[in-house]
């Protein structure tokens, strides 16, 4: 008769077979994709962001506020500018040519792009969601394994003990990185109600090869996502030009 103490570690053993699914090489290539996108964080810069969806929803928001105040605003959107600084993010608005009066209305635009949560909601819906994807998959390399491996791409998956994302307990993720600059490319998850939630990302990096950044972002999702009382759109595009980082 085995000994108890065997018994468990056979058991501890196979635990560690079921969980430890990727190669040492394979946990490299994933560290290094996720690490592209949270060392991100560790400059301070600023970007330009047209995002149509985005962009729609501040001036929809932007009318609603001033129709309660009897002075109905239509405006239109050029580019939102996203600025991270010493670990905080602000963001500002800078109106289309379309929209009247346009540089009288731009700072009454900014300051309630900061008052009614839409700045936090553009930071959700597009550098935090990115990072927050970094972290999750991050906090998973031990329940996913290779599943493709292709001239182009690896693909990864998992479907056990995955936790939560965005607040809903998951049932499948899958992820792709590019090989030739080992990049995450591409994220979806499933939800065990059958809620998705996908990302596509195009990642650059300058030209010293320094940092890495998000020139297109594409966010795909039937979840229903509120900050601070605002839906976020199911689908965000934006489009991130003109980067800008302080030499520290």
């Amino acid at each position: 008769m085995k000994s108890p103490f065997f018994i468990f570690l056979l058991a501890a053993s196979l635990c560690v077979s079921l969980y430890a699914q990727l190669s040492p090489e394979q946990v490299e290539i994933v560290d290094k994709a996720l690490q592209q996108i949270s060392s991100l964080h560790e400059h301070d810069f600023s970007v330009h962001m047209v995002s149509p969806e985005l962009g729609k929803l501040f001036a929809a928001q932007i009318k609603e506020q001033s129709t309660k105040m009897g002075m109905p605003i239509d405006l239109s959107v050029e580019h939102f500018i996203l600025i991270w600084k010493d670990g905080k993010q602000d963001c500002q608005v800078k109106l289309g040519e379309a929209t009247p009066m346009r540089d009288m209305l731009e700072p009454q635009a900014n300051n309630m792009l900061s008052s009614t949560g839409i700045g936090k909601l553009l930071s959700e819906g597009t550098f935090m969601a990115l990072r927050q994807t970094a972290d999750y998959l991050k906090g998973n390399q031990d329940n996913i394994k290779l599943e493709n491996d292709s001239e182009a791409n690896w693909d990864f998956a998992g479907d056990q003990d995955l936790g939560s994302f965005a607040g809903q307990n998951m049932r499948r993720i899958r992820f792709r990185i590019k090989k030739d600059n080992g990049s995450l490319i591409a994220f979806i998850a499933e939800t065990e109600e059958g809620k998705r939630f996908r990302v596509l990302i195009n990642m650059q990096q300058t030209p010293d090869g320094s940092i890495f950044y998000p020139d297109r972002l594409k966010l795909d999702s039937n979840m229903n996502v509120n900050v601070q009382g605002i839906k976020l759109p199911q689908t965000i595009n934006a489009k991130f030009t003109n980067y800008e980082f302080d030499q520290k």
